[in-house]
């Protein structure tokens, strides 16, 4: 927890707490310092930025006043003491509904992949530092909560990515569905009792070869699909081809 104490108001009218931004906003615009760092966030055609932190409001009023490109998306996930603390509670929306929205840093990250899932789809999902991380120390306030965040995310990255890439195996089951006159469930119990071997691509291969070829009649034989070249180079036949995936 922050305690946040008196606030801070700079010659340009903008209220800072130094417990959080320290001396940055003291002699500079809230504008040139978003300028200088952020620019580049508006170049993008599409895209959603998740941004940890506020900096006391100043990060989220400027996004909220800046008019941005009709398909790029803001949430800021702040705290939700400091929301309290500096009067933007009253701002947090559950909906996601505007171009930039508040979220309390509890906000489930699952929630706002449903609603974006097409920018996750694409890949078009940036986390950002606001300006009170970047300044922190990795064990203070601020750099605690970037890592619980960050933490979430790419836990939440991986498993859409695992999702994503199951869609291969069902377009391999469409694209050889002509190809499939006998469902795999007829074979019923017909190869059982039978010894089966495990082909892959290890050094062992080179070793086994010459005994799989001399018994593969009497053998059922699985094989991934990168070496199935290898095994027809030396006449042998797999029953049976697939494909590995690595775990994230």
């Amino acid at each position: 927890m922050i305690e946040l104490k008196t606030p801070q108001t700079n010659i340009f009218g903008e209220t800072y707490f130094t417990e959080i931004n320290q001396l940055l906003f003291a002699k500079q615009s809230s504008e040139s310092v978003y300028k200088n760092n952020y620019a580049s966030l508006f170049e993008p055609k599409e895209m959603l930025y998740l941004v940890v932190g506020t900096d006391g409001g100043l990060f989220y009023k400027y996004i909220k006043n800046t008019k941005l490109p009709e398909h790029v998306y803001f949430v800021f996930l702040e705290d939700l003491d400091v929301l309290r603390q500096i009067g933007l509670d009253s701002e947090i929306s559950d909906g996601l509904d505007e171009p930039v929205s508040l979220v309390s840093h509890h906000f489930k990250l699952n929630i706002i992949s449903s609603k974006f899932s097409h920018f996750f789809a694409r890949k078009k999902v940036r986390i950002l530092k606001s300006m009170a991380v970047v300044d922190s120390q990795k064990d203070s306030f601020y750099g605690v909560l970037w890592q619980q965040v960050k933490s979430s995310f790419d836990t939440l990255s991986s498993a859409i990515m695992l999702a994503q890439n199951s869609w291969q195996f069902e377009n391999a089951r469409l694209l050889n569905a002509a190809d499939n006159f006998i469902p795999i469930k007829q074979l019923g119990r017909s190869l059982e009792g039978l010894s089966a071997v495990l082909i892959g691509g290890g050094p062992t291969l080179d070793d086994s070869i010459e005994w799989i070829k001399k018994n593969q009649e009497h053998l059922v034989i699985f094989s991934v699909g990168r070496v199935a070249a290898r095994l027809l180079e030396e006449s042998i036949v797999p029953d049976f081809l697939f494909r590995l995936i690595r775990m994230m």
